[in-house]
């Protein structure tokens, strides 16, 4: 052969066959796609190693099923594209070592798919909008199970294929069974999928929504006014009994609009008109005793408050509440803790709170007067502070009246704090800090708890689409980089230099902490969520495991495809009390070079179920890697979590799977 003359190099060939059992021969298959990986050692320790492993070339079988390889004399790994396979066909053996550029005969053997096994769904705590992935076992007429590929269809128009993931519609919020169909040649699956609705206020229902791309601006805004003031013109899809936890932020996104040049001009004035009368006539004041805040109320009608007086100013116990309630955290927030005082505009000395019927809403800060003041361009606002007059159960609320004030108050002189700092900056972080600040003053209420579910069945999310439940990245911020001066120095930092908060994170975790960034923050944050009592103060506290979107009970597991968005994670968790469970697991994993990504092992040990992190590697200078996990008995299960650790670059994808280890690198 040619290629035995060329001096230095070697060769490295075989071919592809399909077992054809009903002729008993073996018959050489063309066009299949091999490719060939360098081989490199990376960090291991007694328990995981790895190999990260990088696409050199890729070839296809010619008409004989062969394929060669000119090669230098180190470590290859050849792979067969399972993904090029024929629809129905797979192999016990995806992957062949070649140590030291051996000449040796690399052959694959291709298996007809014989049957599909039940438990094929993975555990899916589904969510609209997520993809939704399916690790169908595969197995020959032996029962080996087999990598192989497969097609999917759908009875119903509740998903959709997008790119190259299937997805639950975003509008879909009612309980529903939805069947799946799984093809391999002529062996075909049905399964059910069980869809659970997730709790969801209004106003976030028509936020998902507009994110997905199903509704416009303007009707995301039309439907915000109707969810706020005019509840019998909201599109009923929309509808929800649950409280809203501010609507600060989408009150400025309604101003927001009202200003755009390219407006609808009807929309604009109904906006203005609802919002020019949000505020009812209330017949009363009182003013704290520090003057700062003067708090307006009735005692009459659909807005008022209870009469009931024990205290010897005869001030309703209400008002007075509310007062001692702001006052202190004012105390706290800015004395204390030298956070900005909220701005008072000229010619005043207090700001305006005011109490009447919010109808589901626990409060909002809303802005009075903007100043253009700031040298990046962002502005600072005067506001005022609503919350509601009784905070009845009869409108949702699950917690005493008193807890929800006292949240409310903290709450919302955030916001008035932050509208000092900037008011332009991005609303997921106001929203996760604000949370942040009540619980920090009124630790024991917990109100934020019942926002964790959204952060934990969502992981896919990237980190600046969540809000309330972003809660959890602003602990994670406090508890390990320094308290609360980190979330006040994130704030200066918004208002000195940084209008977009990733941004002004990045910045303060890279000027404080060695070697620290938005990026190794986040990777570090995802692993720490799978066991949150290991690593939070109130970790114990969060009852919602965090969304795994595989779990895996049997192997070897198919190639699983996914994508992910900018600062966004999956949990792909392996369940290790299978009989069938190796005692090396491979897991061997494709990444794009384009995008930074980061890989994480949490392992967890059986004798305290405590967690083990390892990090796998976060670089864009290869491809693929082999991670080899020893000893598996010692684990009760492993989560692998990869992260798009990029700061605004989305989809990026990636791929895995597992089994028995098919050979031990040198």
């Amino acid at each position: 052969m040619l290629f035995n003359y060329i001096k230095g190099y070697k060769v490295i060939q075989g071919t592809v066959y399909f077992e054809d059992r009903e002729n008993q021969l073996l018959r050489a298959l063309s066009n299949i796609r091999i490719n060939l990986y360098s081989i490199k050692r990376l960090n291991t320790n007694d328990t995981i190693k790895l190999y990260q492993k990088k696409l050199l070339s890729t070839t296809k079988t010619n008409m004989y099923g062969k394929y060669f390889f000119l090669v230098c004399d180190d470590n290859y790994l050849v792979n067969i594209d399972t993904k090029k396979l024929p629809v129905g066909k797979g192999v016990l053996t995806k992957e062949l070592l070649s140590y030291k550029g051996l000449e040796s005969k690399h052959d694959f053997i291709v298996k007809k798919v014989h049957s599909i096994e039940e438990n094929t769904l993975s555990s899916a705590n589904i969510f609209p909008g997520n993809d939704i992935m399916f690790h169908p076992e595969l197995k020959d007429i032996d029962g080996n199970t087999i990598y192989g590929r497969y097609d999917l269809s759908f009875d119903t128009d509740d998903i959709y294929y997008d790119t190259r993931n299937f997805k639950l519609r975003s509008d879909l919020f009612e309980d529903k069974m939805i069947s799946v169909n799984i093809h391999a040649g002529n062996i075909s699956k049905k399964l059910l999928l069980n869809y659970t609705s997730p709790s969801m206020n209004s106003i976030d229902r028509i936020k998902l929504n507009y994110e997905s791309g199903l509704i416009d601006e303007k009707t995301k805004i039309n439907n915000y006014l109707s969810a706020l003031y005019d509840r019998n013109a909201l599109d009923n899809k929309f509808a929800s009994n649950i409280p809203i936890k501010s609507t600060t932020t989408t009150l400025k996104e309604i101003h927001d609009y009202i200003h755009k040049k390219n407006c609808d001009k009807i929309l604009s004035r109904r906006a203005q008109h609802l919002l020019k009368h949000t505020v009812p006539e209330l017949d009363k004041v009182y003013l704290s005793p520090s003057g700062y805040f003067k708090i307006h109320y009735t005692t009459s009608g659909p807005n008022g408050i209870s009469h009931k007086t024990t205290n010897f100013i005869r001030v309703p116990d209400y008002i007075k509440h509310i007062s001692d309630a702001f006052e202190n955290v004012k105390n706290i927030t800015c004395i204390k803790r030298n956070f900005r005082i909220p701005i008072i505009d000229e010619g005043k000395d207090s700001m305006d709170i005011y109490v009447y019927d919010l109808n589901g809403v626990y409060g909002y800060a809303s802005s009075i007067k903007i100043y253009n003041s700031l040298p990046n361009g962002a502005r600072t606002a005067s506001c005022y502070i609503a919350v509601d007059n009784n905070y009845s159960p009869s409108k949702g609320f699950k917690k005493s009246p008193e807890d929800c004030l006292n949240v409310t108050a903290a709450h919302e002189f955030f916001h008035a704090v932050q509208f000092a700092y900037n008011l332009d900056a991005d609303f997921w972080w106001m929203e996760a800090s604000a949370t942040w600040n009540e619980d920090e003053i009124y630790d024991e209420v917990n109100d934020y708890l019942g926002y964790l579910k959204t952060f934990f069945l969502n992981p896919h999310r990237s980190l600046d689409k969540t809000s309330y439940d972003g809660v959890i990245f602003a602990k994670f911020l406090s508890e390990h980089f320094g308290g609360y001066e980190i979330i006040r120095s994130i704030w200066e930092t918004q208002s000195n230099y940084h209008k977009n908060s990733i941004n002004a994170i990045d910045q303060v975790l890279m000027d404080n902490f060695n070697n620290e960034n938005i990026s190794t923050a986040y990777n570090r944050f995802m692993a720490y969520n799978y066991n949150p009592s290991q690593f939070y103060k109130e970790g114990h506290l969060w009852t919602t495991p965090i969304a795994t979107q595989n779990t895996h009970t049997s192997y070897p597991v198919q190639l699983q495809c996914s994508k992910l968005d900018h600062l966004a994670s999956n949990y792909q968790m392996f369940s290790l009390k299978a009989q069938q469970t190796p005692k090396t697991l491979s897991i061997m994993v494709n990444i794009p070079i384009s995008y930074l990504l980061g890989l994480k092992m949490v392992t967890v040990v059986n004798n305290d179920k405590l967690c083990e992190i390892a990090e796998v590697f976060s670089n864009k200078h290869a491809n693929m890697a082999e991670i080899l996990i020893y000893n598996t008995d010692k684990f009760s299960e492993i989560c692998f979590v990869p992260s798009n650790l990029e700061k605004e670059k989305d989809e990026a994808p990636y791929s895995y799977q597992s089994g028995n280890i098919q050979h031990e690198y040198i």
